[in-house]
């Protein structure tokens, strides 16, 4: 060690620098090998998770394809297609009553077919209590004032936000292609 005192105090700051840049240098080395690890793990985890994500991926489309013909044709329209409630009932030649004008109230859902005035009952509309009805594109809807099919009948083919002549007289009806 240095005998006079500048000398002394020199070697100290010296000695005191290294080790201080030592340190800087061990810490940042540090920091590098922690960064990489962490970029591996984050790769690890984002690879990881592709995984999980094609496995669900494919265990969904095989339940999906398990479904009767037209539940895969409506999520596909809903899911893929990004089609809205309306698009996908105007594609499916589904109509849509409803209790009161202006499509509020009760709604019905009706898909091509024959429906008695205890069917409209099981779907949950009541006899005579029709006042409006959405009909999708392509689509012809008769109603009938008596059940099964009896009575007098309207024919409509585009949505009707009021049935004025037969508000409220539906027994039954009928949904097919026009």
């Amino acid at each position: 060690m240095p005998e006079d005192e500048s000398a002394r105090k020199a070697y100290l700051f010296i000695a005191v620098r290294n080790n201080c840049l030592k340190q800087i240098r061990s810490e940042k080395v540090k920091n590098k090998y922690f960064d990489q690890l962490d970029m591996d793990m984050i790769e690890e985890q984002t690879i990881m998770d592709a995984m999980i994500q094609e496995e669900v991926i494919s265990q969904l489309m095989e339940a999906i394809n398990q479904l009767p013909q037209g539940c895969k044709q409506v999520l596909h329209m809903a899911i893929f297609e990004k089609r809205s409630n309306d698009e996908i009932a105007t594609n499916l030649t589904i109509s849509y009553t409803y209790s009161n004008a202006s499509y509020a109230g009760v709604k019905g859902s009706f898909g091509k077919g024959q429906y008695t005035t205890s069917d409209l009952l099981a779907k949950g509309v009541t006899d005579n209590s029709i006042s409006s009805i959405k009909v999708g594109a392509n689509v012809k809807v008769t109603l009938y004032n008596g059940n099964n099919f009896t009575g007098d009948s309207l024919v409509v083919t585009s949505s009707s936000s009021y049935l004025s002549t037969f508000n409220d007289k539906v027994s039954s009806m009928k949904v097919q292609n026009r």
